[in-house]
């Protein structure tokens, strides 16, 4: 070294400081909490900012003289989207950047592969399984070629900018970046003879294997939730920049979309296919989780939710594998069900090995890192939920968790909270606001709240959920149970 160790140790001291201070979550299981903190250390040690984003193993491939499992690709019809599904909550931002610039830095890439795979004339598509240098690697053509794996990857585009609220990114990254995904579908979908938008051919990963069943009617549910998403997010995003002609061009293509396929089982696979069988892959729920198009709110999809659930617990665990685990853990805390969240963690953990990696179920395999973050996640989404336009302090929270507490986890539309729960029920909560956009909060607490505020900030307790008004950019208010 050109330096010495201390030169290089006080910076490096400085900035996991700087990392650790963001957030912290206090939970009376060791066992989760452990696991927690060990998932943040991996954040910081497998994705920072300026570097590449995670593959399936980030930076503890071992490769041993050969190819590392997989090639050390990129997989985007699960595994990198579930790596980057809880650096926001937890306000560690940078980490999930790295991932955003990256692909944004790729688009020309992707434009040339939309155009020469699939014909287009305009628009980007993200191979399903893709090289470092953002081409095609190949593998099932029904999921390493879909070309809907783009969108999930645009939610993390979206999802950046919902917690951050950060205008400047919106407008020249988010918005563009989801309207190029967009535009790719204006020429690879088709109108069917009922006027309805379709994909020539649709799958759901990773159902079927390689097998020619693989091919599903279309829309599966995993495609058709994933357009439902994107139009109406794009017509979120295109109202958010002052974009009038784009908020109508979405709002007339999310109208020719069919409603999810939907029996006594809950959501299907596809119109003409329920889930039959245990599944590893749980993407015919798309629409629950991670998508939040379907929510416990409405009544009707509230049934859908749990009738859902219901048919992925009897048709059992025996094809799933690490990820699965984390995955109906983050479903079941959307359901509002801490005892099943629970359940599904502590399941998962307890098929880690002892350095927090997930051999995906048999402690023999290679490990993937997706599941890690799920389940740090999962852990997130039981202390807060911030979906539609509610936070939701400690909703999926397990009854055995009495004492639970959390500083600075941060929430959608630009929310920085902590709170508290004793005996049971939240006692405090503390919450700033970035932009000063609309605040409703839904949580227990125990007896009459007093509120500290600066002044003209008042809020109104409505059977549990507490509208406060006026709260300003900038501007911070305390909850307490007296």
């Amino acid at each position: 070294m050109q330096n010495s160790y201390d030169h290089y140790f006080a910076p490096h001291c400085k900035w996991w400081s700087s990392f650790w201070s963001k957030s912290d979550i206090q939970v009376p299981d060791h066992q989760v909490q452990n696991y927690y903190n060990l998932m943040q250390y991996y954040y910081g040690a497998a994705s920072r900012e300026g570097a590449p984003p995670m593959p399936l193993q980030g930076v503890w491939t071992a490769d041993n003289g050969k190819l590392p499992p997989w090639h050390g690709d990129y997989h985007f019809d699960m595994n990198v989207q579930m790596c980057y599904w809880a650096y926001m909550n937890s306000g560690r931002f940078e980490s999930g950047k790295c991932l955003l610039d990256f692909m944004w830095n790729l688009r020309a890439t992707h434009r040339a592969f939309a155009k020469e795979f699939f014909g287009t004339t305009k628009g980007i598509v993200v191979p399903g399984v893709m090289a470092l240098d953002g081409r095609p690697m190949g593998g099932w053509g029904q999921y390493s070629l879909s070309p809907v794996n783009g969108i999930w990857l645009a939610q993390h585009f979206y999802w950046h900018w919902l917690y951050t609220m950060d205008s400047e990114f919106l407008k020249t990254r988010a918005f563009p970046y989801c309207q190029e995904i967009a535009e790719a579908f204006e020429d690879i979908l088709v109108t069917d003879k009922d006027g309805m938008l379709k994909l020539p051919l649709s799958s759901s990963p990773e159902i079927h294997d390689q097998s020619m069943r693989a091919w599903l009617t279309p829309n599966s549910n995993n495609d058709l939730a994933l357009f439902i998403w994107l139009y109406d997010k794009m017509q979120e995003m295109a109202k958010e920049v002052g974009d009038e002609e784009a908020v109508k061009k979405y709002a007339a293509l999310r109208q020719k979309l069919d409603p999810l396929a939907v029996d006594e089982t809950g959501l299907k696979l596809s119109p003409d296919e329920p889930l039959n069988e245990s599944h590893r892959h749980h993407s015919h729920l798309m629409a629950i989780q991670p998508l939040a198009t379907m929510t416990i709110e409405d009544a009707a999809e509230k049934k859908i939710i749990e009738d859902s659930l219901a048919h992925l617990k009897k048709l059992g665990t025996k094809r799933w594998v690490g990820f699965s685990w984390p995955w109906a853990a983050c479903l079941e805390a959307r359901s509002g069900d801490g005892e099943d969240t629970y359940k599904y963690l502590v399941d998962y953990i307890n098929r880690t090995t002892p350095n927090g990696f997930n051999p995906n179920g048999n402690k023999k395999g290679p490990f993937t890192l997706d599941a890690n973050f799920g389940a740090s996640q999962a852990v997130h989404a039981m202390l807060l939920q911030s979906w539609g336009d509610k936070l939701r302090l400690f909703k999926a929270t397990p009854e055995k968790w009495q004492d639970v507490s959390f500083r600075d986890l941060r929430a959608e539309r630009g929310f920085i909270i902590s709170a508290t729960r004793k005996g049971g029920k939240t006692s405090w909560a503390k919450i700033t606001s970035i932009t000063g956009r609309p605040c409703k909060v839904l949580t227990d607490f125990a007896g009459k709240i007093e509120l500290k505020a600066p002044a003209g900030v008042t809020v109104e307790n409505k059977d549990g959920l507490i509208v406060v008004h006026n709260l300003l950019q900038g501007q911070t208010i305390e909850l307490l149970s007296k």
